[in-house]
């Protein structure tokens, strides 16, 4: 089952049901306890292969027509969501930095979640003591994961059948924090490449996660708006730069760097895996409603 939040307000959703507002206030709290509740009784539905969901509400027929209002594209972060890879970089990192006279502890990679090249870097050498140009850092790490990436990609289980599926309906991008040649490489491996219309770096942008740049700048190259756009998110920083350009997100929270409970609170959907993600937690995120009365 789905996890489903309760809407931003303003958004076209119909309201199954809400958490009550104290469910979301612990920090920490388990993506069970963001659950939408279920319907109730009174409350069925079916979905067929069009994209209408027929539904009986006491006696009365429902017909909900999807991408009417439309979310017509899906923007994936890639560390986290489409790569189990926030461990790796985490290992590169600590490596790097030992053998070249730094530190590298548990505080450091969430400090640097987000960041483009240059900045986390940046970190590595003012932070953490690595005697390296910026260049050199990012040239050494970056070429070690190459590496491990062609040893052993690590796609996340489910990633590929999920992307599949979206593409059927939707236009896809990515819009990462990771260096753009690292993302078109994961990409290639994976045999994903061509699923994807747009792909930006935060590279590419003035600033990284938490800003927004690096969302606006995909909807701009997707030919899109951010009102039609949804986010595919594990990260607190990532959600808040999906947020902050204007999309609905799709919040898959990062097991080892969970975004706090206020920050789950305010994604559209919260779902434990990429495995439930599916053209139906998209088409949730924004349809309207047509009201018929059974055909009489």
């Amino acid at each position: 089952m789905h996890a489903r939040l309760r809407p931003r307000i303003g958004r076209a959703f119909r309201r199954w049901g809400a958490i009550g507002a104290g469910e979301a206030r612990t920090q920490g709290a388990s993506v069970a306890a963001l659950r939408r509740r279920p319907r109730t009784k009174h409350h069925t539905a079916q979905r067929d292969l069009g994209g209408r969901e027929a539904v009986s509400n006491r006696g009365r027929s429902l017909v909900l027509t999807y991408h009417t209002m439309g979310i017509d594209t899906v923007i994936f972060d890639l560390d986290g969501v489409i790569l189990d890879s926030e461990a790796l970089w985490d290992d590169v990192r600590h490596d790097f930095a030992l053998a070249h006279g730094g530190h590298w502890d548990e505080f450091d990679q969430p400090a640097v979640l987000g960041a483009n090249s240059m900045r986390w870097a940046a970190h590595m050498r003012e932070h953490n003591g690595v005697r390296q140009s910026d260049q050199e850092i990012y040239d050494g790490i970056v070429g070690e994961l190459r590496a491990r990436y062609a040893r052993q990609l690590p796609l996340m289980p489910g990633a590929r059948e999920a992307i599949a599926d979206l593409a059927a309906v939707y236009r896809l991008g990515v819009a990462s924090s990771s260096p753009r040649e690292l993302i078109d490489y994961a990409l290639e491996l994976a045999g994903l490449r061509d699923r994807f219309t747009a792909v930006v770096s935060s590279d590419e942008v003035a600033r990284g996660k938490p800003a927004p740049d690096v969302y606006r700048e995909a909807c701009i190259r997707l030919g899109t708006t951010p009102a039609r756009a949804a986010a595919v998110e594990d990260s607190a920083s990532g959600i808040e730069a999906a947020l902050s350009a204007g999309l609905a997100v799709v919040a898959v929270p990062n097991p080892a760097y969970p975004p706090s409970a206020g920050v789950l609170a305010r994604a559209d959907t919260v779902i434990e895996s990429i495995r439930e993600l599916d053209r139906s937690v998209v088409a949730a995120l924004e349809r309207t409603e047509a009201e018929t009365n059974d055909g009489k």
